[in-house]
């Protein structure tokens, strides 16, 4: 094979190599030469309307076996087929242009064998389809297009299995997607269009489209979408055909007209075909007449009147084709079977225009411009005339069958004005039971061109048309509301209608009642009515199957006599359906029965345990008897029993006051007035007294009894092992005998709950121990130094014995067993008390001694002064026990002493050099500073 400008022939590796980043085409200066094919983008089923524009293109050329996107704008208008030169930068197209001296965009006929190859490729994981179910869609779109030509288009099938390819580079690279799967499954570019290969892969996000379709090419893309409208459809676009759309067309008035200047298309919005909206579940519908023309597969006629088959038949003349200034109008014949059951509110005599460009597409018209909403009824309907704009005729269909319909050209009128006056429709006033109804209607007036037939719709539906002389229709109803109305048609095709009249028709009859009851008085009777979208209702009510009466409502009100009765409700509609009747068994008995009376247990008394024990006597009702007692705790019932019994066991919820009632039913219902008796239950054993303590004079034990919410608390008194004592309140009097002695308190409530008893040990003693006698210090004794131990002489307790020493100087307090105290004392004068205490805690005549603390010197004496024989000085002074006395020492020996108040004396100093030194003393023995004199003679 000769070498091409990329290189040698490429290969599927060399292909697959290619996508990845950074790879380029050798670097060529010189410009390549390829192929353009123009691709349709399909958006996804159910996609939003895309109004105002028609079918969306992308570019590529297929260069040396390798497809290629050209950039926006590039051979914008150039059909497939078309040669074309572009130039890379690196591995991108960055111009392109149609090839000088190119040939025009190729030819290709529908008729004829053709291949389909589906290439199924993944990149992560499969999807759900495998080679079967692919074989089984590519089949589908097979028998299609050979159903649609009548065997002309004879397509041979290949699926292959699932192959995984690199994943693309860039978020949506239709390009090199398409190359990838090729280079995937080994298969060459496809030249020949009609050698089709469908590359399928599951759906990918980044493509928005559910499929793409070269034009008059052999490309498609599914992403994922496994319909057969999608097959069929991206086979249409290959075969040369653009999308089935509609137009919603307004005259210069703003009023919808099936045509004019002034049209907004809705792309794919004829759903009727296969080249409109995907439709999933649902076989693709037949190919209108415009494009089977354009395909050559369908026979069309300009020659008038027409008898046209019906699409689905696929022989005969299919549409009349009328050249108009736009394109080509063309009216073909759909009723509703088969595929074309997808719009089936639009079967009958279609409309479209076709456009002239390529690839062509096709615009419903609506036929019935005068409904309420746009497209509710796109059919021409038999009778019904429609003047094409600018052509001076018009399309008016003669007659419609089950499979034909004939049409004809008439020359159009110069009418332009709708009928003047409005028919006016009659409808049956009552609600119907059938499934149709007669209406009739008065005659419209047009003076032009005049009424030349009426339309009857029931909810926007056409369901009868008649000549301008016949005004009766029978109507089909659907079940409930239907709005019938009637337009009149004139000679020009324009339209009047009428005000809509309602129908109702019912044909169910009313559900039966639910939830019957009767009053116990036997004076009303209610039930509940089930939802009914019917008519109005009624209700017979019957007493033992005679009519008491009949009612739109419940309740009821009756007069049943006392006794066992049957009472049924049979309901009515105003259409005459009769429902079932709901009757109901029961004894009437208007009197009261005697209540019953509560014998236990007592009102008011107290219990321990939420498990109570109800009795009582029974009641009586003489009319029907008693039917049974409903037994209810604090308002909520816990125990329903017949009529023998008349005792039942119930659980009070929680402690505190509970009301028990019983309440007597007779045998018709009637309550008696309610047995009642509030008991208290307190299931809580009282605490355990604490803080148990003598008093102080030993007359009463005290103690504290912890709060609680449960009955009135008493307390069992024993001492030692004596018999108990009751008392009522916390404390009970002392009647121990001298010793040691243990009471023991035990809580016992109003219910009969005993809580946990307290044990207190205690000496019993009323005599006060002797008095303790000091033995240190002395009383009136001085001390100067620190700290100071207290002795006393024990005291004496010939009864309890004596349990401590109470100790206390000043602030300084302490509790000792012994007959000694340390403490370190404050200067001044000391008063000490000792209390001895026995073991009942009676204290004795407290012992005091009283002595002073002087740790301070006194102040100095200097100066000394030493004149003429007298030695003298200052006096000093002592703040807590006085000066006593001074010492006179010469050079450091004693010589005497002088008495306090006195600060001189006569001295005799040897000769020499010597020194008088002068001490204060106070009288806890402190020397204050010696002061000094010097004298030499």
């Amino acid at each position: 094979m000769a070498p091409s400008r990329f290189g040698t022939f490429v290969t599927s590796a060399a292909v697959a190599a290619m996508l990845v980043p950074g790879t380029a085409y050798a670097a060529e200066p010189a410009p390549l030469t390829g192929t353009v094919e123009t691709v349709i983008v399909d958006q996804p089923p159910g996609a939003e309307d895309h109004a105002g524009h028609e079918d969306q293109t992308r570019t590529f050329v297929r260069v040396q076996g390798r497809l290629l996107e050209v950039p926006d704008g590039a051979l914008t208008g150039v059909a497939s087929g078309t040669r074309a030169t572009v130039r890379l930068r690196g591995s991108a197209v960055v111009s392109a242009e149609p090839a000088a001296g190119t040939r025009g965009a190729r030819a290709v006929s529908a008729a004829g064998s053709h291949t389909l190859t589906v290439l199924p490729v993944f990149w992560n994981s499969t999807d759900a389809q495998t080679q079967e179910s692919l074989t089984t869609l590519a089949n589908q779109a097979r028998d299609y297009w050979a159903e649609q030509s009548g065997g002309d288009v004879a397509v041979s099938v290949d699926v292959r299995d699932w192959k995984q390819m690199a994943a693309p580079t860039t978020s949506c690279n239709a390009a090199a997607i398409y190359n990838a799967a090729l280079a995937a499954h080994a298969t060459a570019t496809p030249a020949d269009p009609k050698n089709h290969v469908a590359v399928y892969f599951p759906r990918y996000s980044a493509c928005t489209w559910a499929g793409l379709g070269s034009v008059n090419g052999p490309m498609m893309w599914i992403n994922g979408y496994p319909i057969e409208d999608v097959f069929t459809h991206e086979f249409g676009h290959n075969l040369g055909l653009g999308h089935a759309n509609w137009a919603k067309c307004t005259s210069a008035s703003g009023a919808r007209v099936p045509l004019s200047d002034n049209c907004t298309v809705g792309e794919y919005e004829d759903r009727t075909d296969v080249m409109g909206y995907g439709m999933s579940g649902v076989p693709s519908g037949n190919l209108n007449s415009a494009f089977g023309d354009y395909l050559g597969l369908q026979q069309t006629t300009t020659t008038s009147p027409a008898e046209l088959t019906a699409l689905s038949a696929h022989s005969g003349t299919s549409g009349l084709r009328i050249p108009v200034a736009t394109g080509t109008i063309f009216v073909d014949y759909r009723p509703a079977a088969g595929r074309d059951t997808r719009v089936s509110r639009w079967a009958g005599v279609q409309v479209r225009l076709r456009s002239t460009g390529t690839p062509p597409t096709t615009r419903l018209l609506d036929m019935q411009p005068a409904t309420a909403t746009a497209f509710t009824a796109a059919n021409l309907p038999a009778g019904a005339t429609w003047p094409i704009p600018g052509t001076g005729k018009a399309v008016k269909v003669t007659a419609t069958g089950d499979t034909t319909a004939r049409v004809e050209l008439v020359a159009g009128s110069t009418d332009t004005t709708a009928p003047s006056v409005a028919p006016v429709v009659t409808v049956p006033a009552a609600p119907a039971r059938l499934e149709s109804a007669p209406v009739s209607w008065t005659a419209a007036v047009d003076k032009e061109s005049g009424v030349t037939g009426y339309r009857v719709t029931v909810n926007g539906a056409t369901v009868a048309e008649t000549d301008g002389s016949t005004r009766t229709a029978e109507v089909p109803l659907a079940e409930g509301r239907n709005a019938v109305a009637v337009v009149a048609v004139n000679g020009a095709g324009l339209v009047k209608a009428g005000a809509a009249r309602t129908v109702v028709r019912d044909s169910t009859a009313p559900a039966a009642v639910t939830a019957l009851k009767v009053a116990a008085d036997g004076r009303s009777v209610t039930w509940t009515a089930p939802a009914d979208t019917g008519t109005t209702r009624s209700y017979a009510v019957r007493i033992d199957g005679v009519l008491a009466r009949t009612v739109t409502a419940a309740p009821a009100s009756v007069s049943i006599t006392a006794g066992r009765r049957t009472v049924s409700v049979t309901p009515s509609d105003a259409a005459g359906n009769t429902g079932a009747a709901t009757e109901t068994t029961l004894w009437v008995d208007p009197a009261a029965p005697v209540p019953p009376v509560i014998t236990a247990p007592a009102a008011g008394a107290w219990q321990n345990t939420r498990q109570l024990t109800v009795t009582w006597n029974p009641a009586s009702a003489p009319g029907s008897g008693i039917a049974s007692y409903t037994v209810s705790v604090s308002g909520r019932t816990v125990a329903t029993v017949d009529a023998d019994t008349t005792t039942a066991t119930v659980t009070a919820p929680a402690d505190g006051s509970v009301a028990v009632t019983v309440l007597a039913r007779n045998l018709a219902g009637t309550a008696a007035r309610v047995a009642s008796v509030t008991v208290k239950v307190d299931t809580v054993a009282p605490p355990a007294p604490v803080a148990v303590k003598l008093a102080a004079d030993q007359s009463k034990l005290t103690w504290t009894a912890p709060g609680g919410t449960g009955s009135p608390v008493s307390w069992q008194v024993r001492i030692d092992d004596g018999d108990p004592v009751t008392v009522t309140r916390a404390e009970v009097a002392n009647t121990a005998g001298p010793g040691r002695r243990t009471w023991t308190v035990t809580p016992v409530d109003a219910a009969g709950n005993t809580g946990t008893a307290t044990r207190f040990t205690a000496w019993t003693d009323r005599t006060a121990p002797s008095a303790p006698v000091f033995t240190a210090p002395a009383a009136d004794s001085l001390a100067r130094t620190g700290p100071v131990t207290v002795t006393w002489d024990a005291a004496a307790d010939d009864e309890s014995g004596i349990a401590s020493y109470r100790v206390s100087v000043g602030s300084q307090k302490a509790t000792v067993t012994g007959t000694s105290w340390s403490y370190r004392p404050v200067e001044g004068r000391q008063t000490v008390t000792v209390t001895a205490v026995n073991n009942a805690g009676v204290l004795s005549t407290p012992a005091t001694v009283v002595w002073t603390y002087d740790p301070t010197a006194p102040t100095p004496v200097s100066p000394v002064r030493l004149t003429d024989g007298t030695l003298s000085w200052r006096a000093a002074t002592d703040r807590t026990s006085g000066v006593s006395e001074y010492v006179l020492s010469l050079d450091g020996v004693r010589v005497t002493t002088v008495a306090a108040g006195t600060t001189s004396a006569a001295v005799t100093t040897p000769a020499g050099r010597h020194t008088w030194t002068v001490v204060a003393v106070d009288r806890a023995g402190n020397t204050g500073a010696a002061a000094s004199v010097t004298t030499t003679r």
